[in-house]
């Protein structure tokens, strides 16, 4: 009965990757998000929009088109009131 502990025991740790395989492989994930992780914070800190951008016509006529009175009396904008 014993041989066939063994036997078995014998061809679990074949399929079975060593602890330091593991580790080493784990290490090594770890190690590439780590450097992902840290040009994705790079990049963070870059400006997505260039300088004037929000000054643009469209920016600034969308503004515009949202402060006057007639048209924020219109049907569906702003609050109603009675």
């Amino acid at each position: 009965m014993s041989f066939m502990v063994d036997y078995f025991r014998m061809k679990l740790e074949e399929r079975m990757p060593s602890a330091e395989e593991r580790e080493k492989k784990w290490e090594e994930r770890l190690r590439k998000q780590h450097a992902v992780a840290q040009l994705v914070k790079s990049n963070m800190e870059l400006p997505t929009k260039s300088w004037g951008f929000w000054r643009s016509e469209k920016m600034n006529s969308t503004y515009e088109l949202n402060s006057d009175p007639t048209v924020k009396r219109m049907i569906g904008r702003g609050r109603i009131e009675f």
